[in-house]
């Protein structure tokens, strides 16, 4: 083969396996080091590591070539074997690391003078990368020295910056807004210790992705940060910088200032992480009327998530109603959402409150111009309650009125066993449908339907075998 069918297979390898094949011949051993040299995107990440689940969607995952990925069989890199590698990449412009726990100064400078022309930088599960502290053996780990360098270094070209559960503090938040002055996408979630959120108010103009909050927990004595903040809307409304985000989200308690959100003229995507204290009725009828009454404000909107965090443990109830005093809505679920194309509903629990479904059923009452939804709990739904009978419910509502309109559909741990001779019509039937996700425990019975629908209709005369 010639050099660019080498270079075209070997660039299908990933970055950490190909050394060995370094030692081939010599012709070998210069295509990996060019390809090393123009490598533009590495996703670098531990074993250890969940990987796909903590990177978030579109960003990195089995879409991603594995031409980018290089996988480290430990959670930390010693500082030799990180200049090794990394003054192999100077043309990198998107880094990503995932699961490392071990950072320290030395690390952070030698990456600004190796890799000078990065526009991505992202950390996931990062831990200590935020923190100052000295380890066991009384070494520093992490001071303000290694940021200040990196925020010297990248201030004017990064483009995308995510540091998404990595101890960051409020220096941090402050140090970013400041420094980083040409960020599109802006990902500081899941770090609790943030609690300052003024800085914010000089939040750059170029900024239309933005994501923060607290870790979620469903045990607040571990995370108690969650039931403690508040989202931080005021900040992000008043600042100068907020009118071109388009995606935003938000975690943490749910108040009446969620719908402060209409300031945003842009805004098109919303998402908010909150705990759902659904066992107390009137408090879940504050949330969804919280929720819808903001969303409805929203003229722009077009996608909105909800992530609920549903509270396990023993619960202050005093202590949570006075927080939600100050809240007074009054609008008796009548708002009307038919700007909203999109909507998700996650659970981190079976979905066990009838009240719960109060919520989607609004929502598919309310938004004539749905054409993605998605609904799905963290943990398999039983199948024998009254709460799965409603479920159903709620989900033949939803495919008698948006059948035909349907581009997007997910059920998610839900196993709408009665249900799925109807799902396997509404699949067939739709024109627009190009996307049905389900549960892999769910897949053959609902093949079967579908089997038995396509018998019906070809009897029917309504289509073909070849059709199907």
């Amino acid at each position: 083969m010639n050099t660019d069918c080498w270079l075209l297979v070997l660039g299908h390898l990933p970055p950490g396996e190909r050394g060995p094949c370094r030692l081939v011949s010599r012709q070998w051993c210069q295509l990996i080091d060019y390809l090393s040299f123009n490598q533009k995107c590495l996703h670098f990440y531990s074993s250890e590591q969940n990987y796909f689940s903590s990177v978030e969607p579109g960003q990195v995952g089995k879409t991603s070539p594995s031409g980018h990925h290089f996988r480290w069989p430990h959670c930390n890199i010693n500082y030799s074997e990180f200049v090794r590698i990394f003054s192999q990449y100077p043309k990198l412009k998107e880094l990503l690391f995932c699961g490392f726990t071990h950072w320290n100064d030395h690390h952070l400078i030698r990456l600004t003078e190796f890799c000078r022309s990065i526009e991505s930088l992202s950390f996931y599960s990062c831990p200590h990368l935020g923190e100052n502290y000295f380890n066991d053996f009384g070494f520093q780990n992490l001071t303000v020295i290694g940021w200040q360098n990196v925020a010297q270094q990248y201030g004017t070209t990064l483009r995308t910056l995510i540091l998404e559960d990595c101890d960051l503090e409020n220096y941090h938040l402050g140090l970013i807004v400041e420094s980083f002055r040409s960020l599109v996408h802006l990902n500081l979630a899941n770090n609790s210790d943030i609690t300052n959120f003024s800085p914010l108010t000089g939040l750059s103009s170029t900024v239309e992705t933005l994501k923060l909050g607290p870790k979620l927990s469903v045990d607040c004595k571990k995370n108690q940060a969650l039931y403690n903040h508040e989202m931080p809307v005021e900040f992000i409304v008043t600042g100068s910088g907020s009118a071109n985000i388009r995606t935003l989200q938000l975690q943490g308690i749910l108040t009446q200032k969620l719908s402060r959100l209409h300031h945003l003229p842009k805004l098109e995507h919303l998402i908010v992480k909150y705990a759902s204290f659904s066992a107390v009725e009137d408090i879940f009828s504050l949330e969804v009327e919280i929720l819808t009454s903001a969303a409805a404000k929203m003229k722009q909107l077009r996608k909105l998530d909800l992530y609920q965090v549903n509270q396990s443990s023993s619960i202050d109830l005093h202590w949570l109603r006075q927080r939600l005093s100050t809240v007074s809505v009054s609008s008796h679920l009548k708002s009307n959402l038919p700007h909203l194309n999109s909507f998700s509903l996650h659970s981190t629990s079976p979905l066990v409150v009838v009240d719960q479904f109060r919520l989607v059923d609004f929502v598919l009452a309310s938004t004539p111009n749905l054409t993605t939804f998605s609904l799905s709990c963290a943990t398999p739904f039983d199948s024998d309650s009254l709460q799965h009978y409603n479920l159903n419910q709620t989900i033949l509502v939803l495919l008698q009125k948006y059948g035909s309109k349907l581009v997007h559909l997910k059920l998610e741990n839900l196993f709408p066993a009665g249900l799925f001779s109807y799902l396997a019509y509404v699949v067939l039937s739709s024109p627009l449908l190009t996307s049905f996700t389900m549960d892999d425990r769910e897949v053959l019975p609902f093949l079967y339907c579908l089997d038995m629908q396509v018998d019906q209709l070809m009897t029917n005369g309504k289509c073909t075998r070849n059709e199907r």
